[in-house]
């Protein structure tokens, strides 16, 4: 497969199995020059995680955000997944899960503690101004600068 690179952008893959969620966090993106942002709400006839493994073989991304609950996947599942395949690559993405429900997050249930490196992101709705500025802030604290792209190279 073809790689998608681009060392001046900041690359996003959002997965919500919510398509207008999905499309109103993608739509905030590109308001903003230095995004390039991709979805994925659907996975007909598949998974969501064999539909972002697919993705990220092809495509380098930098901040993979994804809801908790994919309607029977859950987005930790997924993160850890990922976060196993690509160990030991120099690019393996960040990530931000994102939830409407706080209680999605509580410590004592135990997900956050075993993802220290996850960030959350609670909101009301994903397309309420705020939140969706709270979560360009959060990806822009957490990605890489064009200076730091600039000196890697491509390795999947």
């Amino acid at each position: 497969m073809g790689e998608t690179y681009s060392q001046g952008h900041t690359s996003v893959l959002v997965v919500d199995d919510d398509p207008r969620m999905a499309g109103a966090v993608a739509r905030r993106f590109r308001l903003e020059e230095d995004f390039q942002v991709y979805t994925i709400s659907d996975v007909t006839g598949g998974s969501f995680r064999d539909r972002v493994v697919a993705f990220l073989e092809s495509t380098r991304v930098d901040v993979l955000v994804t809801d908790v609950n994919l309607g029977d996947e859950i987005g930790f599942a997924i993160i850890h997944f990922i976060a196993t395949a690509f160990r030991g690559s120099r690019h393996c993405p960040k990530f931000i899960v994102m939830t409407g429900k706080p209680e999605n997050l509580d410590p004592k249930n135990g997900l956050l503690s075993h993802y220290p490196d996850v960030i959350p992101l609670i909101a009301a709705k994903h397309s309420k101004t705020a939140d969706l500025a709270e979560l360009v802030a959060k990806i822009r604290a957490i990605a890489p600068t064009p200076e730091t792209k600039q000196h890697e190279k491509p390795t999947l």
